[in-house]
């Protein structure tokens, strides 16, 4: 049907894009800020932003339900925590960075020996209930979306036709009856015929 609103096309599939898109970069930079790690340039978060809008756009070519928002948002929270980490190192273990923060997703060379700490518990933590409550907050945003359009569809099918108004079969009119403006004169009174009256 031409102009149906779908949730797979047009503004509404870009707007679903910029959302996932948007809140994946969000969640994966202030996480990495928070634990103590440093924003990464212009440069890199242009191109982890590009490569997460890829990813958005294949996402949102079906419905994004809660478990595959969930999925989804883990792996790049964890794939940017590791793309962050690695470009914040200058050259051998990241200075300025946290413990646990360094330690749960990298190792530290040092000596020639590998320094494994084990992940900070806490910070893992916060990573999961923020992945959670962004799934979650994208879940809600879908489920509006999608409402919103199948509720148009339903109207647009329920709108009532225009009906074209016949005119109404107008009553028969009899038309002027003609009458004759000729007076026929009265006939004369008839009597007994003439020849009997004369016997």
């Amino acid at each position: 049907m031409p102009g149906r609103p779908s949730p797979l096309a047009g503004p509404r599939r870009l707007a679903r894009i910029g959302a996932l898109g948007g809140a994946s970069m969000l969640l994966a930079t202030g996480a990495h800020v928070a634990a103590g790690g440093r924003l990464p340039s212009l440069a890199v978060l242009l191109v982890t932003g590009f490569l997460v809008g890829l990813v958005a756009t294949t996402l949102t070519a079906r419905r994004c339900r809660l478990g595959r928002l969930v999925v989804a948002l883990a792996i790049e929270q964890a794939l940017l925590h590791l793309v962050f980490d690695a470009i914040s190192m200058p050259g051998g273990c990241p200075g300025g960075m946290a413990g646990g923060h360094a330690a749960a997703m990298t190792g530290c060379l040092t000596g020639g020996q590998v320094a494994a700490a084990g992940p900070d518990l806490g910070m893992l933590l916060a990573h999961g209930i923020a992945t959670l409550a962004t799934a979650w907050l994208l879940a809600r945003g879908e489920r509006l979306v999608w409402d919103l359009c199948e509720r148009a569809v339903r109207a647009a099918g329920a709108a009532p036709t225009v009906r074209v108004r016949r005119p109404r079969p107008g009553r028969a009119v009899p038309g002027p009856v003609l009458r004759s403006t000729h007076v026929a004169e009265a006939a004369e009174p008839r009597g007994p015929p003439a020849h009997a009256w004369s016997a």
